[in-house]
């Protein structure tokens, strides 16, 4: 059952993270950018699931995955704005 798990979640995490990459560099559309932190965690899970997490060193890294996607949402918000407030000028 867990093996199943972790094969789905692997699976989701290669798409997520590989695909999002390939995407942003083939197209250079930024939307893809905060899907990548999507795809780590989906490996994450992967590795809970398949009984292999490091946990003492997952915790940190689960923390790092997600501040660094909402830092991008953020960033790309702001300057979304900015942009548009210069464009009214």
């Amino acid at each position: 059952m867990y093996l199943t798990w972790a094969f789905v979640c692997f699976g989701i995490g290669i798409i997520l993270f590989s695909g999002s990459l390939y995407l942003l560099a083939l197209t250079q559309k930024k939307i893809f950018g905060p899907i990548t932190p999507l795809g780590g965690l989906f490996f994450i899970l992967g590795w809970v699931f398949f009984d292999e997490a490091p946990f003492d060193k997952l915790i940190p890294g689960v923390f790092l995955i997600v501040a660094g996607g909402m830092l991008i949402v953020w960033r790309e918000h702001y300057l979304r704005r900015r942009s548009s407030s210069s464009d009214d000028e």
